[in-house]
């Protein structure tokens, strides 16, 4: 795949019992696989991501660094649309989080289809939280700010979010 400005080039690559992405030309750490679907750049092409799985685990790997191993990550990865932040959901046992930056930050149950979408509207990331289908929408500034929770289509939620900001 190539970065949005077309100066970067990433792969994915297996040998063996290894697998790995190539980065302009660069392997990145040896994996069992590297998540489907998974591998994303920042807007601003500097930034690079992907889901991987490790001995039965989930891990992330942003710009080259390992994140901690998880049960589970949902391959939505998304950077922030001014490329300065990172965030994705993932779960262990019975509880879930969106990690935001490399730190588990806003706790969700777990069971849910957690859909991490970039909104350039919002500023930030719009996620949905649990298997009851609650969404949380949050913006990231200097920090992490839940900014909205609601029971509704995401649509609705986002008109609503937008009035208030």
């Amino acid at each position: 795949m190539f970065s949005p400005d077309s100066r970067g080039v990433a792969y994915s690559v297996s040998r063996r019992s290894a697998a790995f992405v190539v980065l302009d030309g660069r392997p990145g750490p040896a994996v069992d696989s590297i998540g489907a679907y998974t591998m994303t750049f920042s807007p601003n092409s500097r930034g690079f991501a992907y889901g991987a799985f490790r001995n039965g685990k989930r891990l992330v790997v942003v710009d080259g660094i390992e994140s901690q191993e998880f049960s589970c990550v949902q391959r939505n990865l998304a950077f922030s649309p001014d490329s300065r932040h990172f965030a994705y959901s993932a779960a262990s046992g019975s509880k879930g989080w969106f990690v935001v930056d490399g730190v588990k930050s806003i706790e969700h149950d777990g069971r849910g289809i957690c859909v991490l979408e970039t909104s350039r509207l919002l500023r930030g990331i719009a996620a949905r939280a649990d298997a009851n289908f609650n969404d949380v929408f949050f913006r990231i500034e200097a920090g992490i700010h839940v900014v909205m929770r609601c029971k509704t289509e995401a649509k609705v939620c986002l008109e609503g979010l937008v009035n208030r900001l």
